[in-house]
């Protein structure tokens, strides 16, 4: 079964900090360099929960997962700065991390009818 068609996407954008960080370029370490990690930056999360109809409570207001989650990633991307920034080539060779508060891609889906029981990943 393709994941296309019982998949379907809520919402995408782009969390940034949800306060101000420094705005720096910060070179990779030697290590990073020596491992050629520069072409392995890219990191996909997917998480995955019930939806069986609960809602977090703040303040009495309801907060579905997704909101919580995007909350979250701002508040910990003040932390983990460069995280929200991007890979910029310097002097040729050397990759460093441009940290500029652009944030990172957070998408929300839901699936219709599916749990993970469902779906066959050794296939």
């Amino acid at each position: 079964m393709s994941t296309a068609s019982w998949v379907m996407k809520v919402a995408e954008e782009l969390v940034a900090p949800c306060e101000p960080t420094p705005c720096a370029t910060l070179p990779l370490s030697s290590i990073d360099h020596a491992l050629e990690l520069v072409f392995m930056v890219m990191v996909e999360i997917i998480s995955v929960y019930p939806n069986n109809n609960r809602e977090h409570r703040l303040h009495g207001m309801s907060l579905s997962a997704a909101k919580v989650i995007r909350e979250a990633l701002a508040k910990a991307l003040v932390l983990y700065y460069p995280v929200a920034g991007h890979l910029v080539s310097s002097d040729g060779d050397h990759v460093e991390v441009a940290c500029n508060d652009e944030g990172v891609w957070f998408v929300e889906a839901m699936a219709a009818d599916y749990n993970l029981g469902d779906m066959n990943i050794n296939d």
